[in-house]
């Protein structure tokens, strides 16, 4: 004689009579930028409800991403924006926010270098005055001279 009878599988973590979950729906979401590397055997009739592509930016929804990726940065100076989109053909929300990252750490180098200079020359203007008086020594040895 065989039994055969359903288990239902009991979640620890939840309340089973008030769990909002409804059995039997699996729900998956996938993204990438290579559609033509997904397995074909995915992408037949009847395995996914909806296949939802998302095609790369045109240059006026380039210019809306680069506006929201720059809202909130301090800019310097004049950005044209549309010319940047129009100059990143193919370039996505990604791209972008790749971009603006490398912008950002050049401008810091940037102003991180001209503090510097400007330290170091405050600091050899100020050893000369107290060197002064002919002692070259030490200036050479802080020049790296002698």
């Amino acid at each position: 004689m065989t039994n055969h009878r359903l288990v239902k599988p009991i979640d620890e973590n939840a309340d089973t009579e008030s769990s909002d979950c409804t059995p039997g729906y699996v729900l998956v979401i996938g993204a990438t930028n290579r559609s033509d590397a997904i397995d074909p055997a995915l992408r037949r009739p009847g395995r996914f409800d909806r296949e939802i592509v998302l095609g790369v930016p045109d240059e006026s929804a380039r210019v809306e991403i680069l506006l929201v990726l720059t809202s909130k940065l301090r800019l310097e100076g004049a950005f044209d924006l549309v010319k940047i989109a129009r100059s990143t053909a193919g370039f996505v929300g990604a791209d972008f926010a790749e971009l603006a990252n490398e912008a950002a750490k050049l401008a810091l180098e940037r102003i991180i270098y001209k503090r510097m200079l400007s330290f170091s020359k405050k600091w050899q203007t100020g050893n000369i005055m107290k060197i002064g008086r002919g002692n070259h020594l030490q200036m050479n040895k802080w020049r790296g001279l002698e």
